[in-house]
């Protein structure tokens, strides 16, 4: 891929993020003199460089209490980072970008672009004029992403992601997807009594006595994902799910009258839950592998500042 490509690539993913619709296009300074040039691997650091690893990290460093030398080694702290995923991202060819300012300089580019696209009518997600931060941000956050997923079929044994892994990683971690994987199986009695006094009374005796002539019985199955994502009363909910087998909970108001449960049987799928996020965890450990070469690449660095 070359550079003229990349930046082309840049400002497709410019033109298309949803997701900063509400990021405020501040611009930075780009214009941070310092007296000495910090140098990372040969690759002497300008003022823009700096000023967006002082934009990114080096704001935090200074709200902590850090002095102007805390700023500026957080900075360049950060920046290093970035130049580890570059060089890995160059070996996987996802892109041909060098240094930092490599993406600053496709920043008026996109901008224009953008610019040019709304005045011709046509929709653009987010702001019209990326800052210098957010721009950064993004670009690198895609560059990551689009290298993971190069990595995914890598040869690489650094990014090996075996399926006996990705099981181990499940099997540690059932309270992710725990709830994914049950299904409760209720008995719903209902009644249509006008009053909600009597229309409770009815449900709380067919419940305890298991006399439902007064009431209409049916079984249902519902998966433990409509109970947390809203679908029910939460207060029911919580109460079905917190129950033992044999546990009741409601009654509670219903589109037809009155309603209340009893639980018959909970069942967990694991199997059927590992196939529904076995990719899901394999990107996982996969990015954390990718963070442990970008700590690696960090530690063969040379900085000088």
């Amino acid at each position: 891929m070359d550079r003229r490509q990349h930046r082309r690539r840049l400002a497709a993913w410019g033109a298309g993020v949803l997701a900063l619709a509400a990021v405020a296009a501040v611009a930075i300074p780009l214009a941070v003199s310092s007296p000495a040039r910090a140098e990372i691997d040969g690759i002497v650091l300008t003022d823009d460089e700096l000023a967006i690893g002082i934009d990114r990290a080096g704001r935090a460093a200074e709200q902590a209490g850090g002095d102007d030398a805390d700023v500026r080694a957080a900075a360049i702290d950060s920046l290093r980072d970035d130049l580890a995923l570059l060089e890995i991202a160059r070996a996987v060819g996802t892109t041909d970008l060098e240094r930092p300012a490599d993406i600053l300089d496709a920043l008026d580019e996109v901008n224009a672009a953008r610019a040019e696209a709304q005045r011709a009518g046509e929709v653009v997600y987010g702001p019209i004029s990326y800052s210098a931060r957010t721009f950064y941000s993004k670009s690198l956050t895609d560059i990551r992403e689009a290298t993971a997923r190069a990595l995914l079929s890598s040869d690489d044994p650094r990014f090996a992601v075996g399926d006996d892994e990705v099981r181990a990683r499940f099997d540690a971690e059932s309270s992710e997807w725990a709830s994914a994987a049950t299904t409760h199986t209720l008995t719903r009695l209902r009644t249509d009594a006008a009053d909600p006094a009597a229309a409770q009374a009815i449900l709380e005796r067919a419940l305890a006595t298991g006399d439902t002539a007064d009431v209409q019985v049916e079984t249902i199955t519902v998966a433990d994902a409509e109970l947390v994502d809203g679908l029910w009363n939460p207060e029911t909910a919580a109460a079905i799910r917190a129950a033992d087998i044999g546990g009741t909970a409601g009654p509670e108001p219903s589109r037809s009258g009155w309603a209340a449960y009893r639980v018959e049987a909970r069942e967990v799928d694991a199997d059927a839950a590992y196939e529904r996020y076995r990719e899901r965890i394999r990107s996982v450990l996969l990015d954390e592998k990718l963070t442990a070469a970008i700590a690696e690449a960090r530690a063969h660095q040379n900085v000088s500042d």
